[in-house]
């Protein structure tokens, strides 16, 4: 797993993530996949062909949970499910495995308005998973959680990697969290700043 770190500038929300999704505009972007790197020429690629490998290898959870307040803490979750075409039963299936792994079993039909900070952050780890994907990109995952659920969100990151033999790739300001993963990339006004840990 990898940990991005980055400063105080602003830049590094803008390049850092970006650039590691593989969603700028032009140049190219390296991947490690399936236990290969793969070398994308964005300039190469349309966006359909993009989109097409994002969804199906990456997962991304973000400071805000960007949960659909409409919909159930399941609904949410079968929601990638539903749009990649997997039958009703199987995206049931995924997500309500993934709930119960999260600790959420007792809460998978309550709204997010009746979820906790906490919660909701576990439903949109769950609904990054649920395609199983091989990479799963994190953008400050705790920064909106006290120290407690934040400690909770941090530790249950480590645990699917274990578990669910993911690879993480997350972007901080907590440096502690930060040095928890066995590589530490730094950015500056937008810049890698020295050489990667």
């Amino acid at each position: 797993g990898h940990a991005y770190g980055r400063g105080a500038a602003p830049a590094g929300r803008l390049h850092g993530p970006q650039d590691v999704r593989g969603v700028a505009a032009a140049g190219k972007a390296h991947h490690y996949v399936a236990g290969a790197y793969v070398l994308f020429d964005l300039s190469r690629e349309d966006d359909e062909k993009l989109a097409e490998f994002r969804n199906k290898s990456m997962g991304f959870v973000f400071q805000f949970h960007h949960l659909m307040a409409e919909f159930t803490a399941l609904e949410n979750v079968m929601m990638p499910c539903r749009i990649a075409g997997l039958s009703l039963d199987e995206s049931r299936e995924r997500a309500e495995k993934l709930l119960k792994l999260m600790g959420l079993e007792l809460r998978m039909k309550h709204f997010p308005s009746e979820l906790s900070g906490g919660e909701q952050q576990r439903v949109a780890i769950a609904r990054a998973l649920v395609r199983e994907p091989e990479v799963l990109f994190a953008d400050e995952p705790s920064g909106n959680l006290d120290t407690a659920n934040a400690k909770l969100i941090q530790d249950l990151f480590f645990e699917l990697k274990r578990t669910l033999n993911l690879t993480l790739v997350v972007v901080t300001h907590d440096m502690a969290f930060a040095a928890k993963f066995p590589r530490l990339l730094k950015m500056k006004d937008g810049l890698w700043d020295g050489t990667p840990g």
